[in-house]
């Protein structure tokens, strides 16, 4: 799914996967896929992976192109002891691409979600409605 807006363009990620990871009472945080879990308000990628914070002891985990491979039960096997639910078919990824000498994006998302961008940059992330 495409949509255009002057300037904006936001393009469904159909093939991002998504599971949620939390930690059991007792469990050693785990390195899914190499990654080191990020802390409150951050995000980390990797090979074709990230990670983002999502409350204490939780990540929502995404990996590029295996939204239909049954990613959860392949997270699994790097979280032993956690619990890992698929969160695929449960959200949406969009990717909004700005073209060049535009700057509404900052309009648009003080609008649609409650974040400041001015504290906002690389590696970082939050969970909104």
């Amino acid at each position: 799914r495409l949509a255009s807006f002057g300037a904006l363009e936001i393009r469904e990620n159909v093939g991002l996967a998504l599971a949620s990871l939390a930690l059991r009472r007792g469990t050693i945080g785990p390195r899914p896929f190499g990654l080191t879990l990020p802390g409150p308000g951050r995000w980390i990628a990797g090979q074709g992976v990230a990670a983002l914070w999502t409350g204490p002891d939780q990540w929502m985990i995404e990996y590029e192109g295996r939204a239909d491979l049954g990613f959860a039960a392949e997270l699994k096997q790097f979280a032993a002891g956690c619990s890992v639910t698929e969160q695929t078919d449960g959200w949406v990824a969009f990717e909004i691409v700005l073209r060049a000498g535009s700057r509404p994006l900052e309009a648009l998302l003080s609008k649609l979600i409650n974040i400041d961008l001015a504290d906002f940059g690389p590696g970082r992330a939050r969970r909104t409605g």
